[in-house]
């Protein structure tokens, strides 16, 4: 009688870890996980799940306060990279819910201003760009640009404009 050890239908599919400054997450950072569709190779079709966030505060040059800003993102993106050498293309499409929470305290010549905004908003983008990936198991660096662009809530972003954005990411691939 002969046994054969069953494998696991995600053992052979190029996965890869990251973190990213700006690009789909649109956040200053996102930890990342993506992975490829095609058993056994490291190009082709591919998605990634995120998430990331940012926090900062800065003063009034004039007079007294400061304003707050947090910000909670989560990249969801298809993308494509052509070619199975280390230095690759690569090309996407993300949709990326973004929460944004800004609060903001003004004292100035007897005047005084207190202002909370928050709201959701769900932004996309189309990264272009290379991949320097191992052939096997390894350290990866992406780098992109292109446009991203808001769908809703014009108080939160400007959803009239289409900016131009980039993103570097630094990671380990696997098998």
């Amino acid at each position: 009688m002969t046994a054969y050890a069953q494998e696991s239908s995600a053992s052979n599919l190029n996965k890869n870890v990251f973190v990213e400054l700006g690009g789909s997450g649109v956040a200053v950072l996102t930890a990342n996980f993506d992975m490829r569709f095609n058993k056994g190779s490291n190009d082709g079709l591919g998605m990634r799940l995120g998430v990331g966030g940012e926090s900062s505060r800065f003063d009034y040059l004039i007079g007294e306060g400061e304003v707050k800003t947090k910000l909670f993102t989560v990249p969801l993106e298809v993308n494509y990279i052509l070619g199975e050498r280390r230095f690759s293309f690569e090309i996407g499409y993300s949709f990326t819910f973004v929460s944004i929470s800004r609060d903001s305290d003004l004292q100035f010549l007897g005047y005084h201003s207190e202002k909370y905004e928050s709201g959701n908003v769900i932004v996309s983008y189309i990264p272009i760009g290379f991949r320097l990936k191992p052939k096997n198991n390894g350290l990866m660096f992406k780098l992109n640009v292109g446009p991203l662009w808001n769908y809703s809530a014009p108080n939160v972003f400007d959803y009239e404009s289409v900016l131009f954005w980039g993103g570097f990411a630094v990671g380990y691939s696997f098998y």
